[in-house]
Formats: C-alpha cells, structure tokens, sequence
C-alpha cells in the first residue's frame, strides 16, 4: 500500500513539472507584437490643403485644413512645427481623408505638420507641411466725386488728389493719398479706389489741382468698412 501511495505522489508531481514546463516553452516560444514593424505603424498624412478658407493669406483665426494619405480610425493630429510637439488641432478620421479645425491662431506666417495615431501606436511626423498666413482681412472702396469743369483741371497738368484717413478732420499733411491725373480727355477722371484697408471708419476730402495751384477741399466724407 505505501509503494501505491509514493508511485502516484511521483506521478502527480512529474505532472506537475510538466504542466510548468509546458507553460514556460508556450510563453518562450509566442512572438510578440513589434510595434517598430512598419505594418503596425499607423500612416502619416501625406497631403494638407486649406479648407477654410481656401487660399492664404486668410483672415480665418481657426482655419480648417484637409489631411490625406490617412486611414479610417485614425486619430490626426496637426502642429506647428517639424517635431510634431506643438499641436492645435486633432480629429478622428472616417476615411482616406480627415477635416481639422484648428485651435485660435494669432496673426503671423505658419507651418503645419501631422501625424497619426492608433492603438497607442504613432507615426513619424510628416515631411508634407502646410503654409498659412492669417492676417486681417484687407477692404478696397471705390470713390466718386462731381467734376471740377475748370480747364485746367482738366489738362495733363490737372487732376484730382483724394486723401482719406481715420480721424475726422484730419491734417492733409500728415494723411494717406491717392493722385488722379488728368488723361487729357474731356474730364478728368472722377473716381478712384482706396485699397488695403482695414475694417473700420475713413474720412476722404478732394483737392483739385493745376501744375503747383490747388482747389479748397471738398466737403469731408465718411465711408464705414466694411
């Protein structure tokens, strides 16, 4: 009776070591996963394009852009510089291409960069960047007056002189103008446009003149832009 018990005690045991063994060759022998294998490493973005708005340089403080080259259930992430360290905007893609509306950007010249992520896994940051120039939006505004009939306004030595700036009653010696010669035809022209203006309010007075003698100046206007 005692030989049955130590026989199935050794018998238990080698089981027992073989059961570990076992184990341990499973665990030596699974390959794991390796996250530097390029088939594992989500794709990096490989195109940007402006949204919203469409051409730069743009007065949109939150400009949308359009990263391609991506993968569905990808996060997508956009920075401002090569390292991919600064980001200001990410989205979840749904298919080849993704929409990032980017965090409040102050006035200045950009680059943008992205990258990818999935399953804790990152890609590279890209080599296709971005340019944006956000800026204010800049205003034109045509402006037209009655015609002086004076001939001599009216030769090549005449014309008109429109100065405009942003107080009312402002010094013409210290404002913005714009000449409007005389082409020789019947009149001189009566009208020009003041571009690359700011929104907000300007004052325009008109002088006409001939060689070195110059007219009072016109009523003072206002024009609200935009």
């Amino acid at each position: 009776m005692r030989k049955i018990l130590l026989l199935l005690l050794f018998i238990a045991l080698t089981s027992c070591k073989l059961s570990n063994y076992t184990a341990s060759e499973g665990n030596r022998n699974a390959v794991p996963e390796d996250s530097t294998d390029p088939a594992n490493i989500p794709k990096t973005g490989t195109s940007m394009a402006l949204t919203n708005p469409l051409t730069s340089p743009g007065s949109v403080a939150t400009p949308t852009i359009t990263v391609s080259g991506v993968t569905s259930g990808q996060t997508v992430k956009l920075y401002t510089d090569s390292s991919c360290s600064h980001s200001v905007g990410i989205a979840t893609a749904t298919s080849g291409s993704v929409q990032i509306i980017t965090s409040a950007l102050s006035f200045g010249s950009y680059l943008f960069y992205t990258n990818s992520t999935k399953d804790n896994k990152i890609s590279a940051c890209s080599i296709a960047q971005l340019s944006y120039i956000y800026q204010l939006q800049k205003y034109s505004v045509k402006v037209k007056w009655s015609a002086n009939r004076e001939k001599n306004v009216n030769s090549l030595l005449g014309g008109y002189t429109v100065y405009y700036g942003t107080t009312p009653f402002f010094n013409t010696n210290n404002a913005s103008s714009i000449d409007v010669p005389s082409t020789a035809t019947e009149v001189a022209p009566t009208s020009t446009t003041i571009t690359n203006l700011n929104a907000g309010t300007y004052y325009v007075k008109i002088q006409a003149y001939y060689k070195t003698y110059k007219s009072a100046y016109t009523t003072e206007a206002s024009i609200v832009v935009p």
